[in-house]
């Protein structure tokens, strides 16, 4: 640091403008001049790099790199030069001039030494007479190889026609081999990777020659252990009794093709229903070469025949009626119960029936306007229905179940379907249950007035009395003279009181008593009570039961039967 702090300081020196006495012209002639000669300098190493990177053929040109650097360095003493017109850093400006010193003692010295080696190489005349002489070998050279070029091509003009008319037919038969090999190539991989169908080759004599992905999937057995086996142990030991797999590729043989469903055994011991189709392969000159086998399993689509025969042999012998529609209402199916159930012969089509023609014509508005759009929004709906009998016109009744096929996954209907039963006998049993009810209950009635004939005999003997007093009480009355009509008039009118009082109670009994069917009207609650009281009167009398009435005054009237609410009542006293 000390060492560039005094290259760079001035060192109390004055600038070199000073011994110009700052002549202006006399500055700027240096300025200019120095400034030029630098520039020269500087731009001088740039074109021998150049002509160098440009030439690395030329011998010494490592000269020009040292030339290079002299003059570089040259250049920096002219500009240092124009530098210490205002700075006084004379020590630097002395350094610049060292380096160019140290740098152009070396050049000088191996220039001195490079002239013995430069004076050797070859002038330029002596280079244009060796290239001369060269170019004229050459040329002879040229000549001679034309001449031998054209026998040669002479000789083997007639070679590369016939060799080219053996490259076409090579090329082609290439093309053709190419073409054949990459269409077996995707044959073989579309075989191999196809996983639903079992493929596979089987020479003259049935033994298994290849073996796809497939083949192992649905028959169990990985190529290496089949290969070279007899297909014979796809059969299991019954079929192997009753037919003969050799006889079988025999009529292969003959017919050209054979196709067969049946049961097939894996290599577990479990069965499956395969389809296999089985084909005879014959080279171009005829002769059989073996067989290709395309077996497929459908054990799922004959289990799914199964499961559909045992359905509709549900549906054909079960006793409800069940039926399918479109979702605009045109029958489209009726099972052979429901046709017999609305008195449609078994062969007769439903085709021109609409849902609306089996509902008994007081329920179809009700079908349509409430079931069918709960079951188009619902999915279903259940309750009761009355179908029409086609040929009487009979109503019968059923219990209904009507709900929507949807289509899976998407869950859109796609049909209308119902299950439904003939509650015909329920209907009856209910009825008769109801009547059965009815005269339980008018035999308790009976009995129940059995147990209250002194209450009632003391209702009706009361009047009674009072009927026979008040005659007793006319007789004397009219036997005075002169008779008191007044009296008599008033024991009249209590003779006609206490009969209608008798009256009403023996009514009261006998509505009681009545036997008749269930009649909902609107009854008054409290008179319902107060009957029951005035029939039992005697009875809480014999007892010494004395009543009370705390009844509710305007009461609305409610919606029943009058005589069971007597009933009711009756049972609680």
């Amino acid at each position: 640091m000390e060492l560039l702090r005094g290259l760079l300081s001035p060192n109390d020196f004055m600038p070199h403008g000073y011994c110009y006495l700052w002549n202006a012209r006399l500055v700027w002639l240096h300025v200019v001049s120095d400034s030029l000669i630098a520039l020269a300098y500087f731009s001088i190493p740039i074109t021998l790099v150049y002509f160098i990177r440009k030439r690395r053929d030329l011998p010494f040109n490592w000269m020009f790199v040292c030339f290079g650097v002299f003059i570089l360095a040259c250049g920096a003493t002219h500009a240092m030069e124009v530098w210490t017109l205002w700075h006084a850093n004379y020590w630097l400006s002395g350094g610049v001039k060292a380096i160019t010193a140290l740098v152009s003692v070396p050049t000088a010295v191996l220039l001195v030494g490079l002239i013995p080696r430069a004076l050797a190489l070859p002038s330029p005349e002596e280079l244009r007479h060796e290239i001369a002489e060269r170019r004229f070998t050459e040329e002879a050279l040229h000549r001679a190889k034309m001449e031998l070029e054209s026998r040669v091509q002479e000789r083997t003009e007639e070679l590369r026609n016939t060799n080219r008319i053996l490259v076409d037919q090579i090329v082609h038969r290439q093309e053709s081999e190419e073409k054949l090999r990459r269409s077996e190539e995707r044959f073989r991989l579309l075989v191999e990777s196809v996983q639903d169908y079992a493929i596979f080759m089987l020479d003259p004599s049935g033994r298994v020659t290849s073996w796809n992905a497939g083949a192992e999937k649905i028959n169990g057995y990985h190529a290496d252990e089949i290969i070279g086996q007899h297909f014979s142990r796809f059969y299991s030991r019954e079929d192997l009794d009753q037919r003969s797999p050799q006889k079988e590729l025999e009529t292969v043989a003959a017919k050209g093709r054979f196709e067969d469903e049946g049961w097939r055994i894996r290599k577990d011991g479990s069965r499956f229903w395969a389809n296999v189709v089985v084909t005879a392969l014959r080279d171009e000159r005829g002769t059989l070469i073996g067989f290709s086998k395309i077996t497929r399993d459908l054990s799922d689509r004959k289990h799914a025949e199964e499961e559909l025969q045992k359905l509709a042999s549900l549906i054909e012998h079960s006793s409800d009626f069940i039926g399918m529609a479109s979702l605009e209402g045109d029958a489209q199916f009726v099972n052979p119960a429901g046709r017999a159930l609305v008195g449609l012969d078994r062969d007769e089509s439903v085709g021109g029936t609409k849902v609306l023609d089996y509902i008994f014509e007081e329920d179809r508005e009700r079908f349509r306007q409430q079931v069918l759009p709960i079951v188009l929004q619902r999915g279903h709906w259940e309750g009761e229905v009355r179908f029409r009998h086609f040929q009487s016109g009979a109503a019968i009744p059923m219990l209904q179940k009507v709900f929507c096929i949807a289509e899976a996954g998407t869950g859109q209907p796609l049909t209308l379907a119902t299950i439904s039963r003939n509650i015909t006998e329920r209907k009856r049993a209910e009825e008769d249950l109801r009547l059965t009810q009815t005269e339980l209950e008018h035999v308790s009635r009976v009995m129940t007035m059995g147990e209250l004939t002194a209450s009632i005999a003391h209702e009706i003997n009361q009047p009674l009395a009072a009927i026979v007093n008040d005659a007793n009480a006319c007789a004397r009355m009219l036997a005075c003279q002169p008779p008191d009509v007044e009296e008599v008039r008033q024991a009249v009118a209590d003779i006609a009181q206490a009969g209608t009082r008798a009256a009403e109670v023996i009514a009261r009994v006998r509505s009681f008593l009545n036997k008749k069917t269930v009649t909902t009207d609107r009854v008054n609650i409290n008179e319902v009570i107060q009957e029951v009281l005035s029939l039992v009167a005697g009875e809480l009398e014999k007892n010494r039961i004395s009543t009370r009435l705390d009844l509710l005054l305007h009461l609305s009237l409610v919606l029943g039967d009058r005589i069971q609410l007597q009933q009711v009542v009756l049972n609680l006293v």
